[in-house]
């Protein structure tokens, strides 16, 4: 952010080659100077000063000119015909991330607990809720764990073991404690 951000350090820039301020110094004068701004007069005097330095305009161009497309996108994208979401590196419309979803889920495969592993896509409702169902065994079993193992490393120093800290009985109690609940 040359232009609009450089600290004042007497005008230069650009290796000492332009003794142009600043926008924000220039705007930051004018600001110290007033009592009453018009930002329209001062859209107009900013035109004047800076209209004819390349090396300005150049460098405003290059600063704002994607913040300004990328503004000009999301408008599109929120009031086009076209649904658009926006990601990280852009804008996809629904159809293409449909399709890309679709492609990827192309490629996942199943376990029906049978040893059998099938296509994502060909799932019926009744096996989507079996998968979902084991998951959350397994991610409540993991749970368990996690907090087991939490609860016996705070009760450790950093050179124990877990047979070393721990007899079988306080084992026993943590075990209950998170295993049984």
């Amino acid at each position: 952010m040359v232009v609009v951000e450089r600290p004042p350090t007497g005008g230069e820039f650009d290796g000492g080659q332009s003794e142009t301020p600043s926008l924000r110094e220039f705007l930051h004068e004018r600001w110290e100077q007033s009592d009453q701004i018009s930002t329209t007069a001062l859209t107009t005097e900013v035109r004047e000063r800076f209209g004819a330095d390349v090396t300005f305009l150049t460098e405003f161009f290059d600063e704002y000119l994607q913040d300004v497309v990328e503004k000009i996108l999301a408008y599109f994208a929120r009031n086009g015909r076209r649904a658009f979401i926006e990601t990280s590196e852009g804008f996809i419309s629904r159809e293409k991330l449909e399709e890309n979803a679709r492609t990827r889920l192309a490629h996942v495969f199943e376990a029906s607990g049978t040893g059998i592993y099938r296509s994502f896509l060909s799932l019926d409702k009744k096996q989507l809720l079996e998968l979902n169902e084991r998951d959350e065994k397994t991610i409540a079993t993991r749970k368990n764990w996690v907090g087991f193992r939490r609860d016996l490393a705070g009760r450790m120093t950093a050179k124990q073991t877990v047979a070393e800290r721990f007899s079988t009985a306080e084992l026993e109690a943590a075990w209950r404690k998170h295993f049984s609940e």
